[in-house]
């Protein structure tokens, strides 16, 4: 039986108008590109209902993809759940969020350096607010070039919690987004030590990283972003599903034998 209650959440990455989904080809791996909603259609056919978007230029200093991020949000309102993510959070960057209408906006790590700013938005969007946290060793939060940089998360839960922060996104800080075994013990004590909302941010480069994470729910963790291992065709949307079943044997490829 399929665990429902872990989503699976591609990751779209919007640059120059267009997203990257899994070649059809099966002589490359090489992504092909589409507008953002067709990517996020392309997902939703194979059977995700929750997606995370990702403004690549805009995270890079970029012009914003503006239009097609908000094509892309209506085009599937009744259909996805969409969290965008808003890289350089502040009043300008949260205000042009807003303007979009995704189901969750998605701060990121830097917005722990002003926990007024996070408050103010928060008491004035509730739910819709989610947060990224990039953490290190030890919990150090990696927040590069902001305040935020170093602080201690298991400090600074309570006060998150306390504002409260629906849904928490959880990265790795090392290995360049790959899995390490410390990740999943972050996010297992991440899970314990708060109230709200868990998401495995990355780390998902392998079935059995996701059979691994599927083992956290009963703490709190509603699902684990898969953004590149997707993109390249590492495994398909339909395996990764076979992986959080309660069967799947991740030593093969597919489901375990009855």
């Amino acid at each position: 039986m399929q665990n429902h209650s872990f989503a699976l959440i591609p990751t779209i990455h919007v640059s120059n108008g267009h997203a990257p989904i899994p070649s059809d080809s099966v002589l490359t791996n090489t992504p092909q590109l589409v507008t953002p909603l067709a990517a996020a259609r392309f997902w939703y056919e194979q059977g995700a209902r929750r997606i995370q978007i990702v403004d690549v230029d805009a995270m890079n200093g970029g012009q914003a993809n503006t239009s097609a991020i908000t094509q892309l949000v209506h085009g599937v309102r009744h259909q996805q759940r969409t969290d965008l993510v808003v890289t350089n959070p502040g009043p300008d960057t949260l205000a042009a969020a807003i303007r979009i209408d995704p189901t969750q906006i998605v701060l990121d790590t830097a917005a722990v350096a002003d926990l007024g700013f996070l408050s103010a938005a928060v008491a004035q969007h509730g739910g819709e607010i989610g947060l990224r946290l990039v953490v290190g060793d030890a919990g150090a939060i990696r927040a590069p070039g902001t305040a935020a940089d170093g602080l201690d998360v298991w400090q600074l839960l309570p006060q998150l919690d306390a504002l409260p922060i629906a849904n928490y996104l959880v990265s790795d800080a090392g290995h360049q987004g790959h899995w390490w075994q410390a990740h999943h013990d972050i996010l297992t004590d991440f899970c314990n030590a708060t109230s709200g909302s868990v998401t495995a941010g990355s780390g998902v480069v392998s079935l059995e990283n996701l059979h691994n994470l599927a083992d956290l729910v009963p703490a709190g963790l509603d699902g684990a972003v898969i953004g590149r291992a997707l993109e390249d065709g590492t495994f398909t949307y339909a395996e990764a599903q076979t992986a959080v079943e309660a069967r799947y044997d991740p030593y093969e490829w597919g489901p375990a034998r009855p």
